[in-house]
């Protein structure tokens, strides 16, 4: 599962103007609903995805590593600290 393409472009251009380096896409498993996690770098990213990483009614989707050129979607955590 995965935020629609135009929710995620809009997430990338935020992340871009935030100076954030990624975006946790969030799942709420109630409500069905995307929601970014925006991180300046990657301390921050392993703290906010250990927030989600065992919760019940949300979970990470995908990581995406926003550099000021392009965007890498459909990364995990293992991606980003291997």
């Amino acid at each position: 599962m995965k935020a629609p393409r135009e929710r995620i472009d809009l997430w990338i251009r935020v992340a871009r103007n935030t100076n954030s380096e990624f975006i946790l896409s969030v799942a709420d498993m109630f409500r069905h609903k995307y929601d970014p996690v925006f991180c300046k770098d990657k301390a921050e990213l392993i703290q906010k995805h250990k927030k989600y990483e065992h919760n019940d009614d949300s979970m990470v989707s995908e990581i995406i590593r926003v550099t000021c050129d392009t965007a890498f979607e459909g990364l995990t955590l293992f991606d980003i600290i291997k």
